[in-house]
């Protein structure tokens, strides 16, 4: 059911990417934020499950590669993906709340908590949650 990412222009340099998971209904629910130019800002990667389509995504815009990798919050659906992200660009800094570093290096709390809360079927469609370095 897992489609390509929609990517869709609202400026000049501002690109709405739609982030499809494979749960019904989720249909333009999860998306990420670029802006482009100088610095590469992506807002909020989605979770790990859409990693390869907002990958996929950004080769598309061919805008270069990412310098910020901001995160709103630590939500499975708005950063689960940060790490693989990270690691596909080495170079981008990630910009969160300090409360939030150590979640991210360590999800395993976070991850207990997204199958507490969402239920494991939607926890598990979005993906583990891979950790920062």
């Amino acid at each position: 059911m897992t489609t390509a990412a929609r990517i869709q222009q609202f400026r000049e340099n501002l690109f709405l990417i739609s982030l499809p998971v494979a749960i019904e209904g989720f249909d333009d629910f999860i998306g990420a934020w670029v802006l482009t130019g100088n610095p590469m800002v992506v807002v909020d990667v989605g979770p790990s499950a859409t990693v390869p389509q907002l990958l996929a995504a950004l080769a598309e815009l061919d805008a270069g590669r990412p310098e910020l990798l901001l995160l709103t919050h630590i939500h499975i659906d708005h950063a689960g993906g940060v790490g693989t992200v990270s690691a596909a660009f080495p170079r981008a800094t990630v910009v969160c709340h300090p409360r939030a570093v150590e979640h991210l290096v360590d999800p395993e709390r976070l991850w207990q908590g997204s199958l507490r809360t969402l239920g494991g079927e939607i926890a598990r469609s979005y993906g583990p949650i891979a950790p920062l370095p």
